[in-house]
């Protein structure tokens, strides 16, 4: 795990970015320092602790998938760990902006830090994004590791699989909040991140997805989080 310095920032997303929704508004978090896994959860890490493998893609290197959230919470607390808040989450991906780098220029950067579809703009009339038209080397899921760290040294967060997170899904507060944990109940649990088969623009940290928590997919893993003493 790495530890990740407390601090503020601005969380969400203007509505109307491509390819997404539910990222707004643009509001502003404080969060308490806290650690976070450095790597999505594997195969064989899952089936040490777990005592099986519920994965399609079966690698023992390969992050763990089609697990429930009720899964990878379970997991997490037997190492007494936990999963991530939403807001923890898109902060580590933010890494303090540095995240700008991968995702401007004249073409992202992707295909250095992510496992995301081989998507081509020609084929769905996006030929004004500036996509990577480089190949990521993978058709369904990696290694884990296997692409460059963000700046904050953390791998996979634009990729390879989504991450379910610990909150139910909600809409975002219009007011500056401090460490939050989403709404009390729910229906629907948060998965944040892009996979395999996300387009580029889809993999941004702000991207926000959310299915009830007993969904298993091929697409969703997770990793863990703790909190500082």
């Amino acid at each position: 795990m790495l530890a990740v310095p407390g601090g503020s920032f601005a969380m969400g997303h203007p509505a109307g970015a491509f390819g997404l929704g539910g990222a707004e508004p643009i509001h502003e978090v404080t969060l308490r320092p806290y650690y976070l896994d450095v790597l999505e959860v594997t195969q064989d890490d899952y089936a040490r602790v777990m005592g099986g493998n519920p994965s399609s893609n079966r690698d023992p290197r390969h992050p763990v998938e089609t697990v429930s959230w009720h899964d990878a919470d379970a997991y997490c607390r037997r190492l007494g760990k936990r999963l991530p808040t939403e807001a923890e989450w898109e902060f580590a991906a933010r890494a303090d902006g540095s995240w700008r780098r991968i995702f401007t220029g004249r073409y992202y950067q992707l295909h250095d830090y992510a496992n995301y579809s081989e998507f081509r703009p020609e084929q769905s009339g996006l030929t004004n994004i500036p996509f990577d038209l480089e190949k990521d080397g993978y058709e369904f899921v990696a290694p884990v590791k296997t692409y460059r760290a963000n700046g904050w040294g953390f791998h996979d967060l634009y990729g390879n699989v989504a991450e379910w997170v610990a909150d139910w899904h909600g809409p975002y507060p219009h007011r500056a909040v401090t460490d939050p944990t989403g709404p009390p109940q729910g229906t629907e649990k948060v998965w944040r991140g892009g996979h395999f088969r996300s387009a580029p623009g889809q993999t941004v940290p702000y991207a926000r997805e959310s299915d009830p928590p007993a969904t298993t997919s091929h697409f969703v893993g997770f990793r863990c989080a703790a909190d500082r003493p």
